[in-house]
């Protein structure tokens, strides 16, 4: 009642940190990977009616699983209308921190949101920083 709000959103977003520091970009691109799989799927919509341009990038792309790639939903003008600011409050939960860094083919991810996702985390880094965020 105080903040006379009607229609709020919840999101959980961890803060991501490049596995290998700042000044690997594979890393630093899976940092922002990471934030628009976590965060952006659902605030992206919302705030400019339509998908992180990952997203839409990744799902377009043909792979061995799908070569002919995957479709997101396309948004119709009337939707982007209504999405659009349909929030009156943002609340964010913010849990944990981790290291994120660039798949590798070592990797084994499974089909789906984490091989989408193109980005891995860890919540140790191999380094003289005994892994402190």
């Amino acid at each position: 009642d105080i903040q006379k709000g009607r229609v709020g959103i919840t999101l959980d977003c961890s803060y991501l940190q490049p596995y290998r520091g700042s000044q690997n970009q594979d890393d630093v691109q899976a940092v922002k990977y990471g934030y628009d799989f976590m965060f952006g799927w659902f605030m992206e919509p919302i705030t400019s009616g339509t998908w992180p341009e990952s997203m839409q990038t990744f799902a377009q792309s043909a792979t061995l699983d799908y070569p002919d790639g995957r479709v997101l939903p396309k948004f119709s003008s009337d939707q982007v209308t209504k999405l659009i600011g349909s929030y009156d409050f943002l609340g964010i939960n913010y849990y944990t921190a981790s290291y994120v860094r660039k798949p590798t083919c070592s990797d084994e991810i499974s089909l789906g949101y984490l091989a989408d996702s193109h980005y891995v985390e860890s919540d140790e880094k191999k380094s003289s920083t005994n892994g402190q965020l």
